[in-house]
């Protein structure tokens, strides 16, 4: 019989397959995910690139409970029904927060316009209640109005933050309005306590026409909406501004 041949050294050889079976050499480059800006220049564009939209939009968060907290810590002064006082109140949120809401959805007036006509009506009547403090039918009629429309002015100011700063803003800007509420929730049923009826309405008359001055002052396009941070230029068809780098 023929001898056996030798063991062959090399490996047994694998299939080979076709070119659009084979795995990736290497896996596709994800896409770039936005970074979160840092805290230092954060407050910078804050305080600084975007100054204007933050006094405006913290003076509206602070005269709006302010002026709304007021009126509900007087209900028990408005009229000798109490209960109706509070239950009127609450019932009259409902219309105001609709429509705060149809307002910001009118192309022709938007959230800016739209805030600026409220807190200009609420500021009237706020003055007005103040002058008829003595007599309780106008009294009580006017401040139920005047809560109506402010509850209108405080759904329409959350939109506030997200029209005008960068979409990496617009959180910090929420919650730093939401804080200027805070200590206005804080003050307005302090000023309640501490003065007269009537020059409890006068200083919220006042603060809340500074907030629609405020608010009036403001560009009227809507800030970019970029995902990418340093890539504003993109989605906005106004100039932008260019942020100055912090110290």
């Amino acid at each position: 019989p023929p001898p056996p041949l030798p063991p062959s050294s090399s490996p047994p050889s694998t299939p080979r397959l076709p070119p659009s079976l084979l795995p990736p050499s290497s896996p596709p480059p994800s896409p770039a995910t936005p970074q979160s800006p840092s805290i230092g220049a954060l407050t910078y564009d804050l305080f600084v690139t975007y100054g204007r939209e933050t006094v405006a939009i913290c003076l509206a968060f602070l005269s709006v409970e302010v002026a709304y907290y007021a009126i509900a810590f007087n209900a028990g002064s408005l009229s000798r029904h109490l209960l109706f006082n509070f239950v009127a109140m609450a019932i009259l949120d409902i219309p105001g927060y609709a429509l705060g809401g149809w307002l910001a959805t009118v192309p022709s007036i938007g959230a800016r316009r739209g805030g600026v006509a409220l807190f200009a009506i609420s500021g009237g009547l706020l003055l007005l209640l103040a002058l008829v403090v003595e007599y309780p039918v106008p009294r009580t009629s006017v401040a139920l109005i005047a809560k109506m429309v402010g509850a209108g002015a405080f759904q329409i100011i959350y939109l506030l933050p997200a029209r005008h700063y960068p979409l990496r803003m617009s959180a910090a800007g929420l919650g730093l309005g939401t804080m200027f509420a805070r200590l206005g929730g804080m003050l307005g049923p302090a000023l309640a306590a501490m003065l007269p009826m009537a020059s409890t309405f006068a200083l919220t008359c006042a603060s809340t026409l500074a907030a629609a001055a405020a608010l009036a002052l403001l560009p009227s396009h809507d800030a970019q909406r970029s995902l990418h941070d340093g890539d504003d230029d993109g989605d906005d068809a106004e100039p932008t501004r260019t942020r100055t780098p912090s110290p």
